[in-house]
């Protein structure tokens, strides 16, 4: 495996979340919404993004498994120790089979016999119709836990851009999937084959990918003992306190919002926080380019590196943000307006209670990726699930007040409850204080402006 400096990996990473983060992520998003309200209107929209909430929450089934194994097995194969980087694939491969096989038969029946139609408010007449694209998401789910598995061989060989663009590719293929059925007068149920599709098409293309590299890295079943399945389960356990507190402010939010005024509301509230978390990508997108680095300096124990890193990487986000948020301050309505085709009208008051959150979530969650890239999470999962449920609750509360507009305001709940306890956190970790910070961001402003490639090299 040919060794590539930080700089490298990170620029390689940045690529590959350009195209994924933005390209795919947002680029599909900008499509899809006007494609499906066209064909569906925005009430039946409504109703499949209600839908869409299920699958959402089956995701946390994985239990964190891959992410977990994924940096463990970075660490160990940076140190050196491919053994372990053995145990820790097996592992997880037995895991997500386990997993599925207990998931499996839940989904099919309570997806096909639960009155799911009558909860996003249809009748028996499409029951069969919302059954049937409810099942085939949730089958999706249980295809991605394999995907994940197969891309940790592409992590753990530091070609963790390669999984990005199959990951942006799959979201393309769905595009095209449900185009191409809602021409035909498709309903939930061919929306929801075309979500199975692509995430089978996606698990070939991630095993094909990484069919070379690592090759003592294999689906074995002798090598993972029950003790290290237990081990990663455990560890994945505290992880998965991190996607439920997502879900429980993404989807959750849909839900309370959906109990307080509809499904319209609905639509609306979920297109402009959409919109408004487009100017989020730039967060994911540093995120996601700067974690593998994280690892492997952690596991090769650069602690000054990672700390340089650490603020280098908070203050792109934290720049970034600021200027799209100042953008949609400027554009946003009549973007918005442009985007639905005038189908969906917000006013500009519920667009601004909407972008607080958008600066202070940059401020902690890419300092989060300290905490993550070093399995160093449980006071990180721990303290975001409190935050969520409290963000949750005030959802509920403020939407029921004040509308949609005490519904977006909720956001800023969890953000100002987690920015001091994630810097904090992240600051002891890599070794960092906060005395003489101004001074060192500013030689990192200095370096970066100049000398980008030199300063992550030598760090």
């Amino acid at each position: 495996m040919r060794e590539l400096s930080v700089g490298s990996g990170v620029l390689r990473n940045l690529a590959s979340q350009f195209f994924t983060r933005f390209f795919s992520n947002i680029g599909v998003r900008l499509l899809q919404v006007p494609i499906l309200l066209h064909a569906l209107g925005g009430e039946d929209y409504g109703r499949w993004l209600v839908l869409s909430t299920v699958p959402a929450w089956l995701t946390l089934a994985n239990m964190g498994f891959g992410t977990v194994a994924g940096n463990e097995m970075l660490m160990s194969v940076s140190s050196g120790d491919l053994g372990r980087g053995r145990i820790l694939y097996a592992a997880s491969w037995k895991t997500a089979l386990i997993t599925s096989l207990v998931l499996l038969p839940l989904v099919l029946v309570g997806t096909l016999r639960l009155p799911v139609e009558h909860w996003v408010g249809l009748g028996a007449d499409r029951a069969l119709e919302v059954r049937v694209g409810l099942c085939c998401l949730c089958l999706s789910v249980l295809i991605s836990l394999f995907t994940d598995v197969l891309s940790l061989r592409l992590r753990a060989g530091r070609r963790s851009d390669m999984a990005a663009y199959l990951l942006g590719l799959q979201l393309w293929i769905e595009l095209l999937l449900i185009w191409w059925v809602l021409g035909r007068g498709a309903g939930f149920d061919l929306l929801g084959l075309a979500n199975l599709v692509s995430s089978l098409l996606c698990l070939v293309m991630t095993a094909w990918a990484g069919r070379g590299l690592l090759p003592d890295l294999r689906l074995e079943w002798s090598v993972a003992s029950r003790r290290d399945i237990l081990v990663l389960f455990r560890k994945g356990l505290h992880y998965q306190s991190l996607p439920v507190g997502h879900a429980l402010i993404l989807q959750g939010q849909l839900v309370a919002v959906n109990a307080c005024m509809g499904s319209t509301a609905v639509a609306l509230f979920g297109t402009t926080r959409t919109l408004v978390r487009l100017a989020s990508q730039t967060t994911e997108l540093v995120n996601h380019s700067v974690w593998p680095e994280f690892s492997r300096l952690f596991g090769l124990g650069e602690l000054a590196r990672a700390a340089r890193l650490h603020r280098i990487s908070v203050m792109v986000s934290l720049g970034s943000v600021l200027f799209l948020a100042g953008v949609l301050i400027l554009f946003g309505s009549r973007i918005y307006g442009f985007w639905t085709d005038e189908i969906l009208r917000i006013d500009t008051r519920l667009l601004l209670c909407f972008l607080p959150a958008v600066p202070m979530n940059a401020c902690w969650y890419t300092s989060s990726m300290v905490h993550l890239s070093c399995n160093r999470y449980e006071g990180l999962s721990q303290r975001y699930l409190q935050a969520a449920g409290l963000t949750l609750a005030a959802c509920y509360l403020l939407t029921r007040t004040f509308g949609l507009e005490g519904a977006a305001v909720s956001s800023i709940v969890a953000d100002a409850i987690m920015i001091p306890f994630v810097w904090s956190v992240s600051l002891r970790l890599t070794g960092d204080r906060m005395e003489g910070m101004a001074g060192r961001l500013r030689n990192d402003l200095r370096w970066l402006a100049g000398m980008p490639l030199t300063f992550f090299r030598k760090g």
